[in-house]
């Protein structure tokens, strides 16, 4: 189950694929503490779940400091 309050694709300024998924999971993902068999995860950090590539047709600025450009945070 994912734990996470976005579920569409994300933009994220980062140097590298690794980079841009930590920060997905620390700003899109969720706090939650759940009893039973069931374990929320982020999916921003599963490769198998999250494709993570370089965009070059934004409309958003390459050059900046790392972050998560869309959805607005």
């Amino acid at each position: 189950m994912e734990a996470s309050w976005h579920k569409d694709y994300a933009i994220v300024r980062a140097p590298s694929a690794d980079a841009a998924r930590e920060l997905a999971k620390a700003h899109l993902s969720i706090a939650v503490e759940r009893s039973g068999l069931n374990t929320l995860f982020s999916p921003w950090g599963q490769h198998d779940v999250v494709t993570c590539a370089a965009y070059g047709g934004s409309h958003f600025d390459e050059d900046g400091g790392p972050g998560v450009l869309h959805p607005k945070v």
